[in-house]
């Protein structure tokens, strides 16, 4: 705990006083993330921004009503707003710069870098649709993101569907991924083969594009999601050197995008060819996507409802 003496620059453009707890006694504690992160997003919005709420003692924190374990006790989060842009604006923003919670309010946004991701408020998007058999979400590009987890999918809380493809016995995954920048996926050393690639850019454009080494052939740092499936605009298996099993008819999932929407759209049904997958995207609008791991793998819940659920560990998933 620092009793304020003297004010000081945290950060180009951050002062300790901003941060100082608004009890009146002039106490301070603040975690040198928290700073490095405001000032990143600082810098990529480019306009001012100003904390409503720093540090909180535990009395304060309970006196104002504060979460029980609120972050703001620890000195790693801050209520924040941006003039001229909304909260949920602001935690894309946010969620572009990698903050770990955010929180939407109706006049602020909550940003801390707790150690684990966690969202909450006015911030989930996506709808949720049945069409027949086939289960479907509509998604803002910029809420897409997905996980390492090697876990069963009956083991897996919250929303999600399975991702791509990957070696059961070795867990051995096959589709490169990226996640806010970071390559968390590469492709196998031997496999020089360009495949279908859905990428979804920090600017909320999405490509799907023939890619066998997106560190190389793309800018990481401007990509929000990424993930490699077989494409399905035009849906040609034997140029992707994908065996003609991947083609069965079985349970399955893609994952395209509707241009007139602007939504990223994933789809999961039973008995489904490739052929058919490609021609469920079609019919929801969709003019560019891919096929994601099928049969088996196949695990999703969607608006807090099992869809298919099963004991087969899953090496990655996606979520919204």
């Amino acid at each position: 705990m620092i009793h304020v003496v003297k004010d000081m620059q945290l950060s180009k453009n951050f002062r300790l006083s901003e941060f100082v707890c608004k009890e009146g006694k002039n106490e301070v504690y603040v975690d040198m993330k928290l700073i490095n992160k405001l000032q990143e997003l600082r810098d990529y919005i480019n306009k001012s921004i100003e904390v409503v709420s720093g540090y909180r003692s535990p009395a304060y924190n309970q006196a104002i009503g504060g979460a029980e374990d609120s972050r703001h006790m620890y000195g790693d989060a801050a209520d924040i707003k941006v003039k001229d842009m909304k909260p949920l604006e602001v935690g894309r923003m946010a969620e572009q710069i990698g903050f770990d919670g955010i929180g939407i309010y109706d006049t602020w946004t909550h940003v801390d870098t707790r150690g684990y991701r966690a969202r909450w408020g006015d911030w989930a998007t996506a709808t949720f649709d049945k069409v027949g058999t086939t289960d479907i979400v509509y998604a803002d590009p910029l809420s897409v993101y997905g996980e390492i987890v090697k876990m069963a999918g009956n083991k897996i809380t919250g929303d999600f569907v399975n991702g791509g493809f990957y070696e059961l016995s070795t867990m051995t995954p096959i589709s490169p991924m990226v996640v806010n920048g970071a390559l968390l996926i590469k492709r196998l050393a031997h496999d020089t083969v360009r495949r279908g690639t859905l990428i979804i850019y920090r600017d909320g454009t999405v490509q799907v594009k023939m890619i066998q080494d997106i560190d190389k052939e793309e800018s990481l740092s401007n990509i929000h999601f990424a993930i490699s499936g077989f494409n399905m605009f035009p849906l040609n298996l034997s140029a992707e050197l994908w065996p003609d099993d991947i083609s069965r008819k079985d349970w399955r999932t893609v994952m395209g995008y509707n241009p007139a929407k602007g939504k990223i759209v994933i789809a999961v049904r039973p008995d489904t060819t490739a052929e058919r997958g490609k021609k469920t995207l079609v019919n929801l609008g969709c003019d560019r996507g891919i096929g994601l791991d099928a049969g088996g793998s196949t695990n999703a819940r969607m608006n807090g409802k099992a869809v298919r659920l099963t004991d087969r560990v899953l090496h990655n998933i996606i979520r919204w």
